[in-house]
């Protein structure tokens, strides 16, 4: 967790507050990106996402994404407008079904050999996935993601508090 994770809460609630309900698309999106930069920075991870769910399908696709230059070369490869199928999205479709409030966090250590989401952290080399869950009008929208690459990732109570703080932001720019 970076020491700073407090000011970055406190500068994704003004970003969010700068913006009315009739802020065009782009500057809500750039908002929504500095925000992701944000949560990034607060969990000192090395990369982070958006997915949007798709209840119907039970699907995801990345709609956005942010790189700490500390990433990997592999994390570097852009996701944005993949489609993860509910084959691929695996056990987190368990996560997603108990209209989750608390953040999912998977390792890579953990997974056994077959399991579709150990080929995910393994095509990326990460090593622990923090998943925090984004609402939109009190319905589950999708989630964040942030990637550790470096280590496997013991996230504290406080740290997994400001992550679920910064969601909220994050879920006023969807």
């Amino acid at each position: 967790m970076d020491k700073n994770a407090e000011v970055y809460i406190n500068l994704a609630n003004q970003v969010t507050a700068s913006l009315s309900q009739n802020t065009n698309e782009t500057i809500r999106m750039r908002a929504r990106n500095q925000v992701l930069s944000y949560l990034l920075s607060a969990m000192n991870g090395t990369s982070t996402y958006i997915c949007q769910y798709d209840a119907v399908e039970r699907s995801a696709i990345v709609v956005a994404e942010y790189f700490a230059r500390r990433a990997n070369v592999q994390e570097f490869e852009s996701d944005l407008g993949t489609v993860y199928s509910a084959e691929e999205l695996g056990r987190m479709l368990h996560w997603i079904d108990s209209n989750p409030e608390q953040p999912r966090i998977l390792q890579l250590d953990e997974l056994a050999e077959d399991d579709p989401e150990r080929e995910e952290l393994v095509a990326f080399d990460g090593k622990t996935v923090l998943y925090v869950p984004l609402y939109q009008q009190q319905q589950f929208w999708g989630w964040a993601e942030v990637w550790e690459s470096r280590a496997k990732r013991i996230f504290e109570d406080v740290e997994l508090s400001y992550a679920l703080q910064l969601s909220k932001a994050l879920s006023q720019l969807l």
